[in-house]
């Protein structure tokens, strides 16, 4: 069960699938510091699916988008892109699993303007170590 379970949960992020399509329809997470109230994003740009894998701690999906060739580095969303999301949210598995996949680090943009400036931001010190 725990499996079927767990592969349910990364078939959802499986790019242009339509439950992942229907979610981010009705409620964009990285557009939202409500917590846990809806926030629709109608109009809003739709991200990658290595951007909310790596915004919510989910490393076997990472390392499954990017071994099927999901583009490291897409820019989009809040933070950009999925290092710099990783990196704000202090999921060092996944940021150190990206780097070694060949993310730039140095990539500009998003609301703390690289990885660096969003691990700073939240003191993910582990994070800092793995960016610097």
């Amino acid at each position: 069960m725990e499996m079927e379970i767990q592969k349910g949960i990364l078939g959802f992020f499986q790019h242009g699938s339509r439950g992942y399509k229907a979610r981010l329809k009705i409620w964009e997470p990285d557009f939202s510091d409500f917590g846990d109230k809806f926030q629709p994003c109608h109009g809003a740009p739709m991200m990658a699916p290595i951007y909310h894998a790596s915004s919510a701690g989910l490393r076997q999906r990472v390392r499954l988008l990017l071994d099927e060739k999901a583009d490291i580095n897409e820019q989009g969303g809040r933070y950009s892109n999925a290092l710099q999301v990783a990196s704000y949210g202090g999921h060092s598995e996944i940021v150190y699993l990206l780097l070694e996949r060949g993310a730039d680090v140095n990539a500009q943009g998003g609301e703390y303007a690289n990885a660096l400036g969003a691990a700073s931001a939240t003191g993910h010190r582990e994070t800092l170590e793995l960016l610097n």
